[in-house]
């Protein structure tokens, strides 16, 4: 089976989408370049398009949903009649076209299928998985003595809730003074400068943004407990890497919310390889094969 991935030529970046495609390119398929060699156009994101007309629909399309892209955030491209539209324009003129379409989670689905309407294909939900052999708890971890909590986030979004994970741990901090707190992700200067705006002698260091998974990984074997306060995030990668690592998940306000709980389900049902990327791929590629 041959696919071309959207976003596969681009360089590396880090965020959900970026990570899924890594663990993508391990399945039992050949990744093509040119869209002609495809058996399957596999639109990863619809963020990652330049266009809409891009699109060869003579092939089989799988469109991959994972959130709303609001258009205050994301560039507006070019639809199928040469107009610029918001991208959630385009997700709907593609998921009217596509052969398939994915959600990466129920409630992603239920939130952006009412939008989008029917598909004229196939309808599917797979859970993103990740790399269950790097973020893996028996693997090294870095010296400590005190208990640490880790906070993470790719981009500075409202919705990934940093002020509440910061006033979580200042309470923490007020009952075990040993405490620390791992942040990692982008920040702006201002908050090193203000040093996160702590006040009573927290203890936090900043790990800076993680551009490298085994790094990250690293990170997240060492840590004990991950302070979870994204709102709304239709299948967190963050969150699937901190349970595959061994880590304890403290489900702060509004973080219950999304997929989030689907993915704690799933892994409380049938155990971490149930958030593997081998189990994510063997889903996608039934799908597929479908086609």
């Amino acid at each position: 089976m041959k696919v071309f991935v959207v976003g596969n030529d681009k360089e590396n970046k880090i965020g959900g989408g970026w990570s899924w495609l890594n663990n993508f390119r391990k399945g039992d398929w050949e990744i093509v370049e040119d869209p002609k060699d495809c058996d399957i156009y596999l639109v990863t994101a619809v963020s990652m398009l330049d266009k809409v007309s891009q699109i060869p629909f003579e092939k089989k399309v799988v469109l991959r949903v994972d959130n709303a892209l609001l258009d205050s955030r994301n560039g507006r491209i070019y639809g199928l009649e040469g107009e610029k539209i918001t991208r959630m324009e385009a997700m709907r003129q593609i998921a009217q076209k596509a052969d398939a379409i994915v959600y990466q989670s129920n409630w992603a689905k239920s939130y952006l299928k009412p939008f989008l309407g029917a598909c004229g294909g196939v309808e599917r939900v797979i859970i993103n998985g990740s790399d269950d052999e790097l973020f893996n708890p028996d693997l090294g971890k870095l010296p400590k003595e005190n208990t640490i909590y880790l906070y993470v986030r790719s981009s500075n979004h409202d919705n990934k809730g940093f002020y509440i994970a910061h006033y979580e741990f200042e309470m923490i901090h007020r009952k075990d003074p040993t405490a620390i707190l791992w942040i990692a992700g982008r920040f702006s200067p201002e908050n090193l400068k203000h040093n996160f705006d702590f006040f009573f002698e927290e203890n936090y260091k900043y790990l800076g943004y993680i551009q490298d998974r085994e790094t990250m990984a690293l990170y997240m074997r060492s840590a004990d407990y991950l302070l979870y306060s994204y709102f709304n995030d239709c299948s967190s990668q963050t969150l699937v890497e901190a349970y595959l690592s061994g880590l304890k998940i403290k489900w702060l306000v509004g973080s219950e919310s999304g997929g989030s709980p689907e993915i704690r389900n799933l892994i409380n049902k049938n155990g971490r390889e149930a958030l593997s990327y081998k189990r994510m791929n063997q889903e996608y590629k039934k799908l597929m094969e479908e086609l």
